[in-house]
């Protein structure tokens, strides 16, 4: 007879043994602002550097813009007999009655040679659609430079379009073609009216100068960075006025609208005007500078910017 066998008992269970519970890995307060601290130092020393690199690329931007419209220039005079455009040509061109209705600026001119649609200052009107596409053409080209904005400036309603001047693009072209370093003799005298760029009644007479007669090309400026559509220059014999800001034409003795800080640093507004004065502290000049003979760059003195129009720093 087979003996009863136990199962339970003969087979031993496996014991399970409870193994230690791990703790979790955990920052304590000390390490967490630890951390925080460093990259808060990292980020203090890598942001100069990177809103500089961004400064620098908003330059070189701004500068390829300046080559194109150079090129533009150049395309326009090999289909007007090697003549550049005027600054302004007024219609009718009596020089009695000047209207500023039909008035035809360079940038009406050389804007279909940069972009197959788009229209530019009177020609647009109201229409918001040509002068969204127009913004998107290089006479718009400068990324530092948002244009001025209707409630922030003096101006009527129909020279804005979308809130937005539609004559300052950012740029604005040199018009006296004529100057060399002793032509006028007087460091503070201008050369004749009839020897402008421009064609605008009861005030400048000027004539559309040939690409041979802009002499001294690659010393000579045709379009910079500036505060206004046209480049005002006053020339004297001893210091360059301080930069002011708006819709002012800077024509009087050492002033012009070259805006000199765009790529460099904004000094802090003083107290007076109605505009706005730059104080002569905290500033950083950079601006870009296209010349007549097709080339582009980067000026650190405003001086630089007043020969590129005089033909002589200024002085007796």
């Amino acid at each position: 007879m087979t003996p009863h066998v136990d199962l339970h008992q003969t087979i031993e269970r496996p014991r399970v043994v409870a193994r230690p519970r791990r703790s979790r890995a955990a920052f304590t307060l000390v390490e967490l602002l630890v951390v925080i601290g460093i990259i808060a130092l990292l980020i203090g020393v890598l942001l100069p550097a990177l809103t500089a690199a961004r400064k620098q690329a908003a330059t070189v931007k701004c500068l390829s813009a300046l080559r194109e419209i150079g090129v533009a220039f150049n395309l326009y005079a090999n289909f007007y007999k090697d003549a550049f455009p005027v600054v302004r040509q007024d219609t009718p061109d009596d020089g009695i009655t000047p209207q500023n209705v039909q008035n035809t600026y360079y940038t009406d001119m050389i804007l279909p040679f940069l972009a197959k649609n788009g229209k530019m200052n009177f020609q647009i009107g109201t229409d918001r659609l040509a002068f969204d596409q127009t913004r998107k053409t290089v006479l718009w080209g400068c990324t530092e430079w948002d244009g001025y904005r209707q409630n922030q400036h003096l101006g009527g309603t129909s020279t804005y379009v979308n809130g937005v001047s539609i004559f300052e693009s950012g740029y604005a072209m040199n018009f006296w073609p004529t100057y060399t370093a002793g032509f006028p003799a007087s460091p503070t005298a201008k050369p004749p009216g009839t020897q402008t760029q421009m064609r605008w009644g009861g005030i400048y007479h000027g004539k559309y100068y040939k690409r041979s007669q802009w002499t001294r090309p690659s010393e000579r400026l045709l379009m910079a960075d500036a505060t206004l559509w046209l480049l005002g220059f006053g020339p004297t014999s001893g210091v360059i006025a301080q930069q002011e800001t708006g819709r002012v034409l800077q024509d009087s003795t050492g002033q012009n609208n070259i805006d000199r800080y765009r790529h460099g640093k904004y000094p802090p507004r003083g107290p007076g005007g109605t505009t706005g004065l730059f104080t002569r502290t905290g500033g950083k000049v950079a601006f870009n500078v296209l010349f007549a003979d097709g080339h582009a760059s980067t000026l650190h003195d405003i001086r630089e910017g007043y020969k590129a129009i005089r033909m002589r720093y200024p002085g007796p």
